[in-house]
């Protein structure tokens, strides 16, 4: 988001500043939001070109496209590796991409645009490699699961 939209926020939430990941934070009960602000915040891509181009209304909110979110998750879980964070993040991926349903063509040329093509290969291994144990996070059984991942797996393969 933007400055002034951060110091809308400051308003009505407390605002925790993290300096390690360059973010601000608000923890509200169960939910933690992570705030990116332009020329602060390091991510795959950067807040300020999301602001511009990779972003779509919801609700009355400009909010990053899905697959903006979809790009920045890929960072963070090629950063985190097999962390426990890491995990989430891959949960996250495969929660994106079953419920969300980014524009998988979109995501490509979004992503080679910033050259992070390979970061589609990384989609793939997580699709490919998923933890089936993991799979109640998602909620879904195994069937639907299967189903679900042979129709993304053609689709990237498709590319």
């Amino acid at each position: 988001m933007d400055y002034g939209a951060l110091r809308i926020l400051q308003n009505a939430y407390p605002l925790l500043k993290n300096e390690r990941l360059r973010e601000y934070e608000i923890k509200l009960d169960r939910y933690d939001i992570d705030i990116y602000l332009p020329g602060y915040s390091d991510l795959a891509i950067p807040p300020k070109e999301i602001l511009q181009k990779y972003h779509t209304s919801i609700g009355g909110f400009e909010v990053a496209s899905a697959e903006a979110l979809m790009a920045l998750k890929l960072g963070a879980a090629l950063d985190r590796g097999q962390s426990g964070k890491g995990e989430k993040d891959r949960i996250d991926i495969m929660g994106m991409l079953f419920y969300a349903k980014p524009d998988l063509k979109a995501l490509k040329q979004m992503l080679e645009g910033h050259g992070l093509a390979d970061y589609m290969s990384l989609l793939e291994s997580i699709l490919s490699e998923f933890d089936l144990g993991d799979l109640g996070y998602l909620n879904l059984n195994r069937n639907s699961f299967a189903k679900l991942k042979r129709r993304y797996m053609n689709e990237l393969k498709s590319l």
